[in-house]
């Protein structure tokens, strides 16, 4: 397992693709998977810098990746309040292709295998199969 603890700022962002990268390098996972999870993290964590902590730098983003029965799960938890999960726009919808709410939710829907949020909708999980 590794855990990282951010601080709520977009700059954080250019260091998860390598953090990723060496997680998915240990487990040997293939280039399109890597793909897709680098991908995820990086859409949960802009949401919970963005959204979720509204930029506070306050306030901090856990991030968190290991392997539990046969899949590689990442954890992403904001301080912030959360949101309706289950109200986003679905983003491909004619009325809804130029919005950009739920289009980072959407693609971490599409690129993992399972993702579970919390009640509050302040922590997601992705799961992906290996």
């Amino acid at each position: 397992m590794a855990s990282y603890c951010f601080l709520s700022d977009p700059e954080v962002l250019r260091n998860v693709e390598e953090l990723v990268l060496s997680f998915t390098h240990k487990y040997e996972v293939k280039q399109p998977l890597r793909e897709r999870i680098i991908v995820s993290s990086l859409e949960a964590i802009s949401n919970s810098i963005n959204h979720g902590n509204g930029r506070d730098v306050a306030k901090k983003v856990n991030f968190t990746l290991e392997v539990r029965s046969g899949k590689i799960v990442i954890v992403v938890e904001d301080e912030g309040i959360g949101f309706d999960y289950e109200r986003l726009p679905y983003p491909t919808l004619p009325d809804n292709i130029l919005k950009t709410d739920g289009r980072g939710v959407f693609l971490m829907r599409m690129l993992s295998d399972d993702i579970k949020f919390n009640e509050s909708g302040n922590k997601v999980e992705l799961f992906f199969n290996i």
